[in-house]
């Protein structure tokens, strides 16, 4: 696997991993019954998005890269809001 390949499965997968993280960590997250534990998972979110961001500046300029992390952070985050609604009425919250 050349270290193109490996940036691009980092990126792709390290973002939504770590959104997911800390949208988990919420308190008002609608995925699980009750939030995660705060600090853990919170720093481990914060890991994965700074490792996906530092593989999108290793893929392209960074200017771009910033630019594409944050508009994917802010994309992500409003889809798990609307994942959590649809799943809170399902559970008939």
């Amino acid at each position: 696997m050349s270290s193109i390949h490996l940036f691009a499965f980092l990126e792709l997968a390290a973002l939504p991993a770590g959104c997911s993280c800390l949208y988990l960590a919420s308190p008002n997250q609608r995925w699980l019954a009750n939030a995660l534990p705060y600090r853990g998972i919170r720093r481990f979110g914060v890991v994965l998005l700074v490792a996906s961001l530092l593989a999108l500046i290793k893929r392209m300029q960074p200017a771009a890269a910033i630019f594409v992390f944050i508009i994917s952070v802010m994309l992500l985050f409003i889809l798990f809001s609307y994942v959590g609604a649809l799943i809170s009425a399902k559970r008939g919250r």
